[in-house]
């Protein structure tokens, strides 16, 4: 068998490259899924089957778990050098087609987004359905994990539409004051308003706002429950999210050539852990980036967005569910809310775009991630002093259609498409003309 740790000291043939590239990527799915479930399959039978460690003596169940520890390291050891030659292989391939600038005097790449009409241009983009999905996540994971009967699961699902729609409108009037400014606002209120644009954490306080009003209308019989819930779904609907911001190339990462002159090592250590390929936009109007910065089409920039989309699924898979499951949703939902903080910290060091760029020795959303961490903090405090731990009853799958968790589900996805999926005129409306290439205007205008 070939192995794929073997180098030639010559440059290897680009079919040796592409079948060793390929083998990495075998060897990284089968460790990771076959070996992977085994660990946990085994870790599992440990703790939970009647014949397992638990009848054991103390120093049986020692061995059993040092056996599996030192299992578990090798894989992860495995899996993280595979990654490492994934990254590298990758790196030393000539540059494929869809990696060159294109020229703007040819006809446009085809567009990823659907144009309903063309007078006026209605644009349907993926970003708009993936973030609908993303609130349904959120809204069907708080249905499911908050118990309550039929008429309170209702009663939940009025509370969440609320709490949507005041998350949307503050998370638009954030990115009016804190990116638009309210000069920009006074000359255009139309175009400004309704133009896309949304800051997570102005939808996080609107999210409270809207979770607050419904608790005092009587919609919420438990906030703390309620609160505990929308906080273990949170990495769901980021996964579902970073995935639209990858297509919409509003959020993006650093180019990859400049990343080997960035002080930082955060970009290089994220993309070993994860090896996705480098993502490039290169249509000249589709993509808020080629419109923002033009420099930057056709160019291989480090696929941020993905990462963080990963992390965020593994973070809700591997320590918010377990901890709601296991322990109580109060403590579930404060420690994911300071992962996610903790993960956004991280992860907007590695972007290029203006809320990646730094004011001090953070970027403004960096102290908005600061402050969000603080707040998990002290839920915890508050929790524990309290002593307010609920038990986690997963709502009975029979009733998906009769307590609303499925319309309400349908209905987020709608809510989620409408707002940020369909755009007139073309997309980046915001940025501003000066910066757009004389060549994409005129694009734009044909």
């Amino acid at each position: 068998m070939l192995s794929a740790y073997i180098d030639s000291l010559e440059s290897p043939p680009h079919g040796l490259v592409e079948f060793k590239l390929r083998l990495n990527m075998f060897n990284v799915a089968q460790y990771t899924v076959i070996r992977g479930g085994g660990i946990i399959i085994v870790a599992w039978n440990l703790v939970y089957s009647p014949a397992g460690l638990r009848t054991r003596s103390l120093l049986m169940q020692a061995y059993g778990w040092t056996l599996l520890s030192l299992y578990t390291a090798f894989c992860a050891v495995y899996v993280f050098r595979q990654c490492s030659n994934i990254r590298a292989r990758r790196l030393s391939r000539p540059p494929s087609p869809s990696h060159i600038p294109i020229e703007l005097d040819g006809p446009p790449p085809r567009s990823i987004h659907l144009r309903i009409s063309t007078r006026p241009e209605i644009i349907l983009v993926p970003y708009g359905v993936l973030m609908g999905l993303g609130f349904a996540a959120l809204v069907f994971t708080s249905l499911t994990i908050a118990p309550a009967s039929k008429e309170e699961s209702a009663l939940l699902s009025r509370a969440l539409g609320i709490t949507i729609i005041s998350a949307i409108f503050f998370a638009r009037v954030f990115s009016l004051v804190m990116e638009d400014g309210v000069l920009k606002l006074v000359k255009q209120p139309i175009r400004t308003v309704f133009r896309p644009g949304f800051w997570l954490h102005g939808g996080l306080f609107g999210a409270a706002v809207g979770g607050i009003i419904s608790y005092y209308i009587g919609y919420v019989p438990n906030f703390t429950l309620f609160a505990a819930s929308l906080a273990i779904g949170l990495p769901l609907y980021e996964t579902f999210s970073r995935i639209g911001c990858h297509t919409y190339g509003c959020c993006y990462g650093c180019p990859v050539e400049s990343m080997h002159r960035l002080s930082s090592p955060k970009p290089h250590s994220l993309w070993r852990m994860f090896p996705y390929a480098a993502v490039t936009y290169n249509h000249p109007r589709d993509y808020a980036v080629t419109r923002a910065e033009p420099k930057l089409l056709g160019q291989p920039l480090l696929p941020i967005q993905l990462i963080s989309a990963t992390i965020f699924f593994l973070l809700f898979a591997f320590v918010s569910l377990p901890l709601a499951v296991y322990g109580s949703a109060e403590i579930a939902g404060a420690v994911t809310l300071a992962g996610h903080a903790a993960v956004r910290l991280v992860t907007e060091t590695c972007r290029a775009d203006y809320r990646g760029q730094s004011n001090g020795p953070i970027s403004t959303t960096g102290r908005m991630a600061v402050l969000q961490g603080a707040i998990a903090v002290a839920a915890v405090v508050y929790i524990l002093l309290q002593d307010s731990f609920h038990p986690i009853g997963f709502a009975d799958w029979s009733n998906v259609f009769d307590d609303g968790r499925l319309p309400s589900s349908v209905m987020a996805v709608a809510v989620g498409t409408v707002v940020y999926g369909l755009h007139v005129d073309e997309i980046g409306t915001w940025v501003p003309d000066s910066v757009v290439p004389e060549k994409t205007q005129q694009l734009d205008a044909k």
